[in-house]
Order: structure tokens, then sequence, then C-alpha cells
């Protein structure tokens, strides 16, 4: 699923005007009737919200453009179905959309009266009314203010429950860096048309769509082809199409031999968690290269993982390798002992097979940068948030918004033609040309020791079986965090640990393969 930026967006709805054809008029109708059709189809969750019971209203309040048209044939519809609906006009501009006027005159006297609100005083809202929101949309260029602000800022204040219509009126679709929060509804739902808008994946303004889900209008893919798109929401779909079959005259040899070089004294389990991980993902062949302390930890706890014992005792010391492997995993609870160090610089400099670092790895990086010039084309970094930072050498909260964040990484990625896997809600995978690809799948649960170990095991899983380098990381965070959702069938959030993730990904293999 692609995310467009509000200008591609516009771009769109007018190709598919007049392409399809359709008029403008009834693409609006088209949205509203899905608008509708979706409140209608999930009344239990609507319910919830204390709709059409007790003395409770629907109380519509619309701007004057488009997203305001949206709001008055949402209101027809939902008046045909027999629902007590007030509507409110906020007029902001002298100039009316004629999507608008002509949703106004379709409206006609099915309504007691489109209120024309020109004080807050006639805006009175209970807790037992739902808002629909449809004061302004994905064309707003400008943060607002005057009256249309005090109207959003009067919504927020009440306890009722909002719903907007496309995106919450006065958030952008693309960057809010200098778009005041006090001037954005904050809807508890938001049922937004074709495309996510890249504000919801983002952590200073999505909290601000509440809960949302696209539903499709029909706008014609074949306008996409016309765009550059450097943004994707990673589907189910997409996964499957990367996915590798599996011929029935296979053997292990085919599917890749994966070296995942990890642990350390006392972080054994991070090794054992990549490992595992990697074999169960796909790998034909699994060799963990650690020190001599956990040799006996690996071969007992996975017999399926062989086990290359580094010279050193507790923690890795400088080697070289003796095997063929198709990728190499490095850095889960690794340590930063000065042998560890010259080891990595080793591997980085000498070794000529596709690596993936995380952890101390990264670590060891950030204190040595000159280094990432050594690293190859393709190479996959799994840093969170605090290891981005360190990479880019800066300390404190390191930018000012999340858009500010994209740039950077962007930046990175194109300067040392890497592939970053930048952790958290909506983990995004960044290559080297500046694509972005926001995850779909995952929850907050899995924010627990040893889930980063696993989503290393898992990439370099698909790297050994020749996946390209930025399909394995798409790949692989999708399957990691789909596994992560099957976990939470039976776990709670609390609970959740990477053990579980890694238990759920035959289930997660199942549920792509159906």
């Amino acid at each position: 699923m692609i995310i467009p930026t509000a200008e591609q967006i516009r771009y769109l709805d007018n190709y598919t005007i007049q392409n399809q054809p359709i008029s403008s008029i009834d693409l609006m109708e088209k949205a509203a009737s899905q608008f509708v059709n979706y409140l209608l189809d999930n009344h239990q969750l609507i319910s919830t919200y204390h709709t059409f019971l007790g003395e409770g209203q629907i109380k519509i309040i619309c701007g004057v453009g488009n997203n305001g048209g949206d709001g008055l044939a949402i209101a027809r519809m939902l008046i045909n179905k027999g629902y007590r609906v007030n509507a409110y006009e906020i007029d902001f501009s002298p100039t009316k959309s004629s999507g608008y006027l002509e949703n106004k005159d379709r409206l006609g006297n099915k309504i007691e009266s489109l209120i024309e609100c020109t004080s807050i005083d006639q805006l009175e809202l209970t807790e037992d009314d739902l808002v629909i929101d449809a004061i302004l949309g994905t064309g707003l260029s400008r943060p607002t203010e005057a009256f249309v602000k005090e109207v959003i800022k009067h919504i927020n204040r009440s306890n009722s429950k909002v719903i907007s219509v496309d995106i919450p009126s006065g958030l952008f679709p693309d960057d809010n860096s200098q778009n005041p929060i006090e001037g954005i509804i904050q809807a508890d739902l938001t049922l937004t048309f074709q495309f996510v808008k890249q504000s919801f994946l983002q952590s200073n303004t999505g909290w601000l769509a509440g809960g949302w889900k696209v539903l499709d209008i029909g706008l014609l893919e074949k306008g996409i082809d016309q765009l550059t798109i450097q943004s994707h929401y990673v589907s189910e779909h997409l996964i499957k199409a990367f996915l590798m079959p599996r011929e029935i005259f296979a053997h292990k040899g085919i599917f890749g031999h994966a070296l995942i070089i990890a642990g350390s004294l006392g972080k054994i389990g991070a090794a054992h968690l990549a490992a595992k991980a990697c074999i169960k993902s796909g790998a034909g062949l699994v060799t963990v290269q650690g020190p001599k302390c956990g040799t006996q930890i690996i071969q007992t706890s996975i017999p399926e993982v062989m086990y290359l014992q580094n010279s050193g005792e507790n923690y890795i010391e400088p080697f070289k390798l003796k095997s063929n492997f198709q990728a190499i995993g490095i850095g889960p609870g690794l340590g930063q002992e000065k042998s560890t160090i010259n080891a990595l610089k080793f591997l980085i400099q000498e070794v000529d097979v596709p690596l993936t670092l995380d952890a101390d790895a990264l670590n060891i990086l950030s204190n040595n940068p000159t280094w990432l010039a050594f690293l190859k084309p393709g190479t996959i970094l799994t840093p969170h948030v605090g290891e981005f930072k360190k990479l880019l050498g800066i300390n404190g909260k390191g930018w000012n918004s999340d858009e500010e964040k994209l740039k950077l990484l962007k930046d990175f990625c194109f300067k040392h033609h890497l592939i970053v896997v930048l952790k958290g809600a909506f983990t995004v995978i960044c290559s080297p040309n500046g694509n972005f690809y926001f995850n779909s799948t995952g929850n907050s649960g899995m924010a627990t020791a040893g889930s980063g170990d696993s989503l290393l095991g898992i990439i370099t899983a698909f790297v050994a079986q020749g996946y390209e380098p930025i399909n394995a990381a798409v790949t692989g965070v999708y399957l990691h965090g789909l596994a992560g959702d099957l976990a939470l069938e039976v776990e709670s959030e609390e609970s959740l640990m990477s053990s579980d993730i890694i238990n759920q990904l035959g289930n997660a293999f199942n549920v792509l393969h159906q």
C-alpha cells in the first residue's frame, strides 16, 4: 500500500475523475457511502461510543470544502437510515466548494436545520453525542486559526467521542513539524479514504488519529504509475509477493547457511534467541560463532544449530571464517571488549558476505564511525531510536520532530548506501535510495528483552535464502510483527516474551501461505 503525499492524493483524485470516468460529486458520494457502511457494519464498535443511545445525537460538523461535502452526504445517508442527526456549518471561507454546495442542496429538507455556526455557544456537545468531524481534509495547507481553531479546541475539550472523515481536521498528511497540536482534532477513530496518511504512523501525530481504518473508494491504480512514491505501508499482499516458494525436491543447501555471531559471558541467551529465530525462519543451516562459555548452552538448547567455538573464553576474539556462509548476523549480547571490537573490525573490512548488524555491533560501530565506509552496499543495520542517535553522533533529544528524524534516516542511508531498520511502533525500513517501508504488524508487547535479537535472526535467515537485502528486511520485520500479534492471542502485552514470538513463527508463515 502506497503512502502518497497530499499533492499526490489530489492528483489521484483528479486522475480517477478524468479516466474512470466519474464525476467529483459521485466520487464524494462513494466515499460517504463507504464511511456510513463501515459505521453500520460495526455497530457494536459504535455503541461503545454511546452513539444512538439515550439522549445522544450524531453531530456532524462540516467545513465548507469537499471534506464538509462528505460530511453533508454522510448526514443525508444516516438520516435516511432513521438516525437523529444535527449538522453544523463552520464557514471558514467566502468560497464554498462545488461539492459542498451540491451536497447541501441534496440534503434539502431532510434535516430540521443545518446550523450555520458562528459561535461556540451554538455547538453544544455532551458525552452521549457522537461527533463526526468533517471540517477540514487533506487539502489543508496551513495551521488552523481564528474561529476554526476555536471550534477544534472546543471539540477536544468536550467528552464527546469523535470520528474523523478521512483525516482529523487540522492535521497535515505529511509534515506537521510546524503545525501546533492545539489546532488539530483529537479523534477516537479516523475512517480514511484509500490510503493511510504518513502522519498516522508517526509518534508525534499518530495519536491524533486514534484508531484508524482505510476505506477503499476506488481510485484508479493506473494513476499511481505516473507518480514517484517513496513511502509505503507494508501489507500482507506485498509480503506474499516477496516470499520465495520452496520446491518439492529442495534440500537444506538450497536455503543457505547463516552465521550468527553473538553472545558473551552472561548473555548467551541473546545468541540462543537469534539462532533459534534464524533456523525457524527457513535458513537451511545455522551456525553460532560464540565464546567457549556458550558452547554447552547452545548445543543443548538448540540441537538443530551448530556451534563454532571462538578462541575467546568469555568474549569473541578475532577469527578467520573457515566455512562458506551466505549471510552473517552479528551483535546480540556481544559485549564491547577490546578483542570483540577488533573482531568486528576485521569482519567489516575483510569479509565479503552480506551482513546484518544489531545491538553491540551497532554500539561499536557508533564509537568507530569511520568504519561505516567499509560496510558493503546493502548492509542492514537494525537500531532502535537510541542506537540510531549514536550512529548519527548526536546526543539528547536528537531531533525536533518525526519528520526531521525521517530526513536524517534518509540522508544516512543514501550517504552510506545502507538499509536501516529503525525499530519501534510502525517500524520503518529505509533503503539506500530513500524509500520508506512502514510496517503494519506488531504490538507494544514486543517492546521486551530479546525481541530485537529474534528480529536479527529472522532477517539473517531471509538473506541466507537469497532474498534481496531490502526484501529480506521488509519481510523479516513484517513476519516478526505478525508472530508477535499471533502470540498476543494467547499472551498479554505485559507477559509477552521474545520466545513467544519465535514460537509463533510457524503460524505466521502459515497465515502468509493461506
